[in-house]
């Protein structure tokens, strides 16, 4: 059950490799999980190999002493891809708002004095202003031109609210971008007002959902039936004439 656990993994994780432990009658005993951080791949000698301490690293090109799984392996993909490519892109972008908004904190102290002004003034006495009221407040300004000028016209600005605000707008954005790439680009997320159309948009979704469990079944069974290749071979016998059936519950 571990194998297949870890099979699973592989449409997310791109790779999964296990020893073939053998008993004393040459069946496959067991499969011992490699640690997924100790694969590295040749680009020279085109496979993959376990990196040691040894002075020579430990390659995975014998089929009957390591299995090698990669999900969707290609010869632009020697090292697969994962199921969640789609949203990698979504994820880089919360880290780069994350990191311009710190940045702006940073360098703004955390405060900023917005201030109106008539627009009829000259820009040195706006600037003149300006000055006066990061002096007296220890902290940067903003100009806005203001038709009741700058009595009525002085707001602090704390950068960590607006932080917030602006990253629950963006977060609610981007996590329906990556919950339509994981259930279909098609789909349409709705916040299902009155509850119209959200029975149907849930068969949808579950539809999806089942296509993608589908489809990691398919690739565990077909990386089980490598196994019936390797004990045919050993034990003389066809292959091809086997296979490994996966079952679940319907409501599963």
């Amino acid at each position: 059950m571990n194998f297949i656990k870890e099979l699973a993994k592989t449409p997310f994780l791109k790779i999964t490799v296990h020893e073939v432990i053998y008993n004393d009658n040459f069946e496959i005993e067991r499969m011992e999980f490699i640690p997924r951080e100790l694969i590295r791949y040749d680009k020279e000698k085109k496979k993959f190999y376990i990196e040691t301490n040894a002075t020579e690293n430990i390659y995975l090109d014998n089929p009957m002493k390591w299995h090698v799984a990669v999900y969707n392996e290609s010869v632009t993909k020697p090292y697969g891809e994962t199921i969640l490519k789609s949203i990698l892109k979504t994820y880089e972008e919360i880290k780069y708002i994350k990191g311009k908004m710190n940045g702006i904190i940073e360098k703004y102290g955390g405060t900023i004095v917005l201030f109106g002004y008539d627009p009829n003034l000259e820009d040195d006495l706006v600037e003149k202003t300006g000055l006066e009221l990061k002096r007296m407040m220890d902290s940067n300004t903003v100009g806005i031109p203001s038709e009741s000028g700058i009595k009525d016209n002085i707001v602090l600005l704390r950068l960590a609210d607006l932080n917030i605000e602006i990253h629950t707008l963006l977060m609610e954005k981007l996590e329906k971008k990556i919950y339509q790439n994981l259930l279909g680009s098609t789909l349409t997320v709705t916040d299902g007002s009155n509850g119209k159309g959200t029975h149907a948009l849930g068969t949808v979704h579950q539809e999806e959902k089942e296509k993608i469990e589908d489809e990691i079944a398919l690739f565990v069974r077909e990386e089980l039936d490598k196994l019936i290749d390797i004990d045919g071979l050993i034990h003389g016998y066809d292959p091809n004439q086997y296979y490994i059936e996966i079952n679940r519950q319907k409501d599963r």
